[in-house]
């Protein structure tokens, strides 16, 4: 895992253009311990990123080909300082988001915009902050490991699938 200190680090991957989301949607997720000291991004593409808010709520931004954005923000879903977890936002065809946490299914929100206007977001994935033409922004506290960023929605049973494959390595860690 790496530690990022939630003021400038992150890790950016170049990546080949994606298909139209609007009809195979994508799949963000990672391992994540915050600090819960700022809020700060997870993981991404461009501004199409997975948040961790100071209170420890989960947040989903979506870009929007409009240059707007659209927030999915589940009151319900409140992750703890200093602990691993599992966290995953799903946007699938169906144009409704679905958060994660270990492995289950905890928020579903349909999306209001027409779907056609969802992009994939910018040639970089980056965890840790948002990468947008040179800016940095939302820098993470913490640590987050296994970050991966899909260009499908997956199902249930696959997200089912990550966590239990990968939980021994983080559940066991203090």
């Amino acid at each position: 895992s790496l530690l990022f200190d939630g003021s400038d680090d992150r890790v950016t991957a170049a990546i080949p253009p994606t298909p139209d989301l609007s009809s195979s949607g994508f799949t963000m997720m990672a391992w994540i311990k915050p600090t819960l000291a700022t809020a700060g991004i997870v993981v991404g593409r461009s501004l199409t990123y997975l948040q961790v808010d100071t209170n420890g709520s989960l947040y989903h931004n979506i870009r929007l080909s409009n240059a707007s954005d659209y927030v999915v923000n589940p009151a319900n879903v409140v992750l703890k300082a200093g602990e691993w977890a599992h966290v995953a936002v799903v946007y699938g065809a169906d144009n409704i988001s679905r958060f994660y946490v270990n492995g289950k299914e905890v928020y579903a929100s349909g999306v209001n915009p027409n779907p056609s206007l969802v992009t994939a977001g910018g040639a970089f994935v980056t965890a840790g902050s948002y990468y947008n033409g040179g800016i940095i922004g939302n820098p993470f506290p913490g640590y987050i490991d296994d970050a991966v960023v899909i260009n499908e929605g997956l199902a249930t049973a696959q997200i089912e699938q990550h966590f239990a494959e990968t939980k021994s390595d983080y559940l066991a860690i203090k």
